[in-house]
């Protein structure tokens, strides 16, 4: 064994010596023209494996490495192209060659590889297609952007908001798009609609259309909410701040302003007062229609004053005297004539009764007091008398039992009607800061809701008006 090792390595050696034994006897290294072993060992030569040449390693190319990536790359001006295993100039590597290999694909300064086909293109001819259901890569490329919704990977000015259905962050990051939380959907600002909005009040009051509806809970259009006062049930700003709604405070609801009924301010006489043609009724709490506008209920009201019946200005004088102390001693007169009395229902004191209610400035009654109806009793001394023609009436009481009212006498004559009330030894308080006073008759007793009465104001110069005399013993109001 000794000796044939011996003998092997005595011929290479003798090999080598030969064959630089021939390059420097000038033979070239043609000489080891399909010799690939023979052409490696000589220094300065190179076998070309394309055409089977020994060529001088300066005029090697590297077009004779074909299917040899290893020898090929190991070439400084040579790249190996796997796609058909061909050996090229560097410069002259297409990015092509790299198709199936991302690797070496996106490690060419201008190549990127393509996954949906599997090529390797320049960057110039890459496309946003290539990275359908890759949102990462899509999203790297500044022309590109992911669409969730069938993975694709489009070109931005090709995106559509329906890429982002079911996420709402990616949805509304887009300046034209929207999300619509009732269906998940993303929408062009365009048409997204206020029904996108159910239950999030911050979300549908924020378009410029649409509000929201507490009452049930979605979200309207702005333009028909009106038509919804329901929708502001409980909510008293809420429901007064559009102007074809009022709420009703009796029970919470938000109504049309055409069925907001005085009765809906039951028990609040602020809110009563501020209603127009609604009266307030302080005994029952009650709201109620105020036929003459003067605050009053029509159940409460002495003096429904239907017709305008004022007593006649001059004639028609309201007095109170006595008011130094001792409390109790004052005396009382209210006596004139009006026009137009309502002669219907039938004029009868002696069945019904009249009242009479002086009021101050204040509205606090000095008196208000209902002569019951009945015919005089001789026996109390007390009711009414009448005329056989039913048309004058008197009423005496010398104790005073209503109101300290001792008599009264009426006389419905044709066209005019004459009254006198007379009080004494009353409680008749009047002070000089609660003028003027005002009286009323009723007497369609004692509610005159058939206009049945009249009033007589005095609200002060030049006439008619009211003062108090030097003394402070006597209110006179003519």
């Amino acid at each position: 064994m000794r000796v044939l090792a011996s003998f092997i390595s005595l011929a290479i050696v003798i090999v080598v010596a030969s064959a630089g034994a021939a390059q420097a006897n000038g033979l070239g290294c043609a000489t080891y023209d399909g010799d690939s072993p023979g052409c490696a060992l000589v220094p300065g030569c190179e076998y070309c494996f394309s055409d089977n040449t020994c060529r001088d390693a300066t005029a090697i190319e590297c077009g004779c490495f074909p299917g040899d990536a290893g020898v090929c790359n190991a070439h400084p001006a040579c790249e190996y192209c796997p796609s058909d295993a061909t050996c090229r100039d560097a410069a002259a590597i297409e990015c092509g060659c790299f198709a199936g290999d991302s690797g070496m694909c996106d490690a060419h300064p201008v190549c990127e590889y393509c996954p949906n086909d599997t090529t390797c293109r320049e960057d110039a001819l890459i496309e946003c297609g290539c990275f359908a259901g890759d949102s990462g890569t899509c999203d790297a490329h500044p022309a590109c952007e992911y669409c969730p919704n069938d993975t694709t990977c489009r070109e931005d000015a090709l995106i559509e908001c329906g890429c982002f259905a079911g996420n709402s962050g990616m949805c509304d990051a887009h300046p034209a798009c929207e999300y619509c939380p009732n269906d998940t959907t993303c929408r062009d600002d365009a048409l997204i609609e206020c029904g996108c909005f159910p239950g999030d009040a911050g979300a549908c009051n924020a378009h410029p259309t649409c509000e929201y509806c507490p009452g049930d809970t979605t979200c309207l259009d702005a333009a028909i909410i009106p038509d919804h006062c329901g929708c502001f049930q409980g909510d008293t700003d809420l429901c007064n701040a559009h102007a074809a709604c009022g709420y009703c405070p009796s029970d919470t609801s938000c109504l049309d302003t055409a069925s907001v009924s005085c009765a809906c301010f039951n028990g609040d006489p602020a809110g009563c007062a501020a209603q127009a043609g609604c009266g307030y009724c302080s005994a029952s709490g009650n709201c109620e229609a105020d036929a003459d506008s003067d605050g009053l209920g029509v159940s409460c009201d002495p003096c429904s004053n239907l017709g305008g019946v004022f007593g006649v200005a001059g004639s028609t004088v309201l007095s109170v005297k006595r008011l130094r102390d001792p409390a109790g001693d004052e005396s009382l007169r209210f006596s004139g004539s009006f026009t137009n009395l309502p002669q219907t229902p039938a004029i009868d004191p002696v069945t019904k009764g009249v009242r009479v209610v002086v009021k101050n400035s204040l509205g606090e009654a000095i008196v208000d007091a209902t002569l019951p109806g009945g015919a005089f009793d001789r026996v109390a001394k007390r009711g009414w008398k009448a005329n056989r023609p039913g048309t004058v009436f008197k009423y005496a009481d010398r104790s005073g039992t209503v109101g300290g009212i001792v008599a009264a006498s009426l006389q419905n004559l044709a066209g005019l009607f004459k009254f006198a009330i007379v009080g004494k030894a009353g409680s008749y308080t009047v002070a000089e800061s609660t003028l003027p006073l005002s009286a009323v008759l009723a007497v369609d007793s004692p509610v005159a809701a058939t206009g049945q009465c009249g009033e007589m104001l005095y609200p002060g110069a030049p006439a008619p008006m009211c003062w108090l005399n030097a003394k402070g013993t006597k209110v006179v109001c003519r």
